[in-house]
């Protein structure tokens, strides 16, 4: 391919409907014309409504989503060694590269209009955002514009920390106290454990190994002296709390004693002891580490601390789940909010509905229509394209295998399924679904999972850009799905012998004008003793789903919407507290 594509921002000060102008310049580097048919350019890019030019010789269309397209008007034609600037306005402002188009790619068609060659445009780059009309959102932005001058103005008053004032551990314990003196940190030492402390004992086994390069004997027995490593557990309470609590004490005679409230208290003890060594023993192994002598007190001042990972939008490897877990640990976090499915994927293994990581899970070129999903986040026209974050999901076996390191690490993995926005990969996993009974002539098996009005006419744009991403909650299938996937979910979590405590049901951002014209609503409606707004079958929805979700005796999660209603005569999209 020898075309080559620039794009920058010409101005964010644009004032009414649209806020903003940006330009895409092809370059024809062949020795052929590109005309006014038979190709289009997609990209990705943070969704903004599009206005084009009338005088335009191409239009830039958002499809759906944050999925674009470049398309020729009739009047394009581009000669060989020339160039073409389509300039084009948007409804917000764009300020820095990471919102800028990613991954361009260039389709070809034959006369017939069919497909017939897809390559990513190499040569593409975005120009500097070297204007104040470029980095300022609107021309009363009151944030000034980074530079050195401000930069120097803003630190300039800061200066390095005494040692002293240093915190050795984060989060910083209830109580630490400094002694004189230091331990030897080396295989000579054994570590005892309790019997209900053999995880963490072999956790504290493979880090020395990490750190020296040595194994160290560990011994399930009651501890009758002399210099060791002891873990223990025993009724303690740290400023008043008696749960995940423990206490570190570093001596140069005794060695090192944790002895926490519980396991969990043991495994946060073990933590500040990590983070009490030299950097030089995590960039290589040192046989023998001398850490100063010290007195720790600690216990949670939060009983939940959490941390949100969206593997949807970009997925995220097992490993890459595991080193998460592993920083959340050193911090002493203790749940994981798992996004697994949103408008851009499914990511995972549910063995009745094998579509939804078939489909669901990966991302390519498609169209709109079909039931497949389409692009987004820059991850280009190929499925599972290496260097690109589109395709993927847990097998069963892999999400095992997180509970299991999770539960290691003490966090609790609390799994999201969003719904009934949010929805989009599940629609069209369902979609594809039922597509393929319908040809083998099985209507009752095709409709049983299907989650859309085919007859839907609502009009809607998401949070994200999308028009198609809310389920049809009218649909008794609709909860025959939700009760499957989490019966599923339910079931990995007793295959791994780890609680399945806490489910989080997303919720979210259901656009207005959801379920405004719908058959099935208005039919659903119509049957209801208390009227009420299309819009309120979000909380309706929810209520269902609580109901589901009590026969597993779990804490249920969800964004505020979930306790929001349409206050009356709402359609422009108030809210008011949902009691």
């Amino acid at each position: 391919m020898n075309y080559k594509l620039t794009w920058g921002m010409i101005s964010n000060y644009l004032e009414g409907e649209s806020s903003s102008r940006a330009a895409f310049t092809i370059h024809n580097q062949t020795n052929q014309n590109l005309g006014n048919k038979g190709w289009a350019i997609f990209y990705s890019q943070s969704p903004r409504r599009v206005t084009n030019h009338s005088n335009s010789k191409a239009s830039v269309n958002q499809i759906n989503g944050d999925w674009y397209s470049i398309t020729p008007n009739e009047s394009f034609l581009l000669s060989p060694g020339d160039q073409i600037t389509i300039q084009y306005d948007m409804s917000s402002s764009i300020i820095k590269e990471t919102d800028a188009p990613l991954y361009p790619y260039l389709v070809l068609y034959d006369k017939d209009g069919n497909e017939k060659d897809i390559s990513k445009i190499t040569d593409y780059s975005i120009l500097p955002f070297d204007k104040p009309e470029k980095i300022n959102r609107g021309k009363n932005d009151p944030v000034p514009i980074p530079n050195s001058k401000t930069r120097y103005q803003a630190n300039n008053s800061l200066s390095l920390l005494d040692e002293d004032e240093l915190h050795k551990i984060i989060p910083t314990p209830f109580k630490i106290h400094a002694n004189q003196g230091s331990l030897l940190i080396n295989d000579a030492l054994q570590i005892y454990y309790s019997e209900d402390l053999k995880s963490e004992a072999n956790y504290l086994r493979e880090k020395l190994y990490e750190f020296t390069g040595r194994k160290f004997s560990i011994l399930q027995k009651d501890y009758k002296g002399g210099k060791a490593i002891v873990l223990g557990t025993k009724p303690i309470s740290i400023n008043n709390v008696s749960s995940e609590a423990y206490v570190l004490e570093i001596s140069s005679e005794s060695g090192m004693m944790i002895t926490g409230s519980d396991p969990a208290g043991v495994f946060y003890g073990i933590q500040s002891f990590i983070s009490l060594l030299p950097i030089n023993v995590f960039q290589s192994p040192q046989p023998s580490i001398e850490v100063s002598n010290i007195y720790v007190e600690d216990a949670p001042r939060f009983s939940y601390r959490g941390q949100h990972l969206d593997v949807c939008r970009n997925f995220f490897s097992k490993k890459a789940v595991f080193k998460i877990l592993d920083i959340m640990s050193f911090y002493k976090l203790n749940h994981l909010q798992l996004y697994l499915s949103e408008d851009e994927g499914w990511r995972i293994e549910i063995k009745e509905l094998p579509e939804l990581t078939k489909v669901g899970g990966q991302r390519q070129h498609t169209s709109k229509e079909s039931s497949a999903l389409h692009p987004s986040y820059g991850s280009g026209p190929n499925a599972y394209e290496e260097n690109t974050y589109g395709s993927g999901y847990y097998s069963r076996k892999d999400y095992i295998d997180i509970l299991h390191y999770a539960a290691e690490r003490h966090i609790t993995v609390i799994p999201t399924i969003n719904f009934p926005g949010h929805a989009r990969a599940a629609i069209k996993a369902m979609e594809a679904r039922y597509e393929y009974y319908m040809e083998k002539g099985q209507e009752d098996l095709a409709n049983e999972y299907r989650l859309i009005d085919p007859n839907e006419k609502s009009k809607y744009y998401s949070a994200q850009g999308y028009n198609d991403n809310v389920v049809n909650v009218a649909r008794e299938s609709v909860y025959k799905f939700y009760r499957t996937v989490i019966k599923s979910i339910s079931e990995l979590y007793n295959e791994a012998g780890v609680p399945f405590t806490f489910f989080h049901t997303g919720g979210d951002e259901v656009p207005q004008g959801s379920w405004s014209d719908s058959p099935m609503v208005n039919e659903f409606l119509d049957s209801m003793e208390e009227k009420i707004h299309p819009m309120d079958l979000q909380v309706s929805f929810f209520r269902s789903a609580v109901n589901m979700l009590e026969d597993y005796d779990v804490k249920i999660g969800g964004w505020e919407e979930v306790v929001l209603q349409k206050m009356e005569n709402r359609n422009d999209g108030g809210t008011e507290i949902n009691t």
